[in-house]
């Protein structure tokens, strides 16, 4: 056997080329390594958090800032490990919603995260009340660009009034799916009412991602609305139920 069967044999012991061999000393050696970066972060992944169904694994990342960009973070795993955009990553410290993802298995897989700043709180039909971790901004996930949308309107006394959107993020999970047209919730000190929901745009063919609520400011003063523990006060419950013929799990209308 000369010296270049020799070496095929060596290679063949990783994979079935050179290519093959090559990514996984690669693999092995990131694997070897990973803990050593100061960017290394233990972290704990959550799915379906919020919910009776919540879960979380304790996963190694590491952590990559992105200049001028505070609120987001690149997050690099394992090789050929992967998770999902929707997730919930907790490390710092702080929660971390996951909206976009690149690269593959094969190599490396890459996701993009923004910091997690408000909590989506509401009580449902049967007084239960629920808190979903969530941002709330003014622009896209990502964006500093486009700001919120401020329209006009008039009040019963002809006087022109601002309506401010804002966009909620949240993870979409078995509660966040139930949210409904002219929901109302407190974000600051505000009231804002739920005008779109967009189910399409951060979601996987699994129908698992981010939600993305369109909000635009309530106007009409509601003294059923407690700011103290942050729940807007809703009425549209058996009314949207009475008009639409649509049972609790029905989500048309968005």
């Amino acid at each position: 056997m000369d010296y270049l069967e020799l070496y095929n044999k060596r290679i063949m012991r990783d994979g079935d080329n050179v290519g093959d061999a090559l990514r996984e000393n690669t693999h092995n050696f990131k694997n070897k390594k990973f803990k050593d970066s100061t960017t290394y972060r233990l972290s704990k992944v959550y799915t379906n958090m919020g919910t009776d169904e919540e879960s979380f694994d304790e996963v190694d990342i590491r952590v990559i800032e992105i200049d001028r960009q505070g609120a987001l973070r690149n997050i690099l795993f394992r090789p050929k490990e992967e998770r999902k955009v929707g997730n919930i990553i907790e490390f710092d410290d702080t929660l971390w919603l996951s909206y976009d993802i690149y690269g593959s298995t094969v190599d490396d897989i890459k996701l993009r995260v923004s910091k997690v700043n408000d909590i989506m709180k509401w009580k449902d039909k049967s007084g239960e009340i629920h808190e979903i971790p969530c941002i709330t901004s003014t622009s896209y996930l990502g964006s500093g660009s486009k700001s919120n949308d401020t329209g006009l309107t008039y009040n019963i006394f002809d006087v022109r009034l601002p309506i401010g959107k804002i966009f909620m993020f949240v993870e979409l999970n078995k509660l966040t799916t139930k949210v409904e047209l002219g929901q109302r919730f407190i974000c600051g000190k505000k009231v804002y009412k739920v005008q779109h929901v967009d189910d399409i745009s951060i979601v996987d063919s699994n129908y698992y991602g981010v939600l993305q609520i369109t909000l635009a400011l309530d106007l009409e003063y509601n003294e059923k609305d407690d700011f103290v523990n942050g729940i807007a006060f809703n009425d549209i419950w058996g009314s949207t139920n009475e008009s639409s013929g649509n049972s609790e799990d029905d989500w048309g209308g968005w």
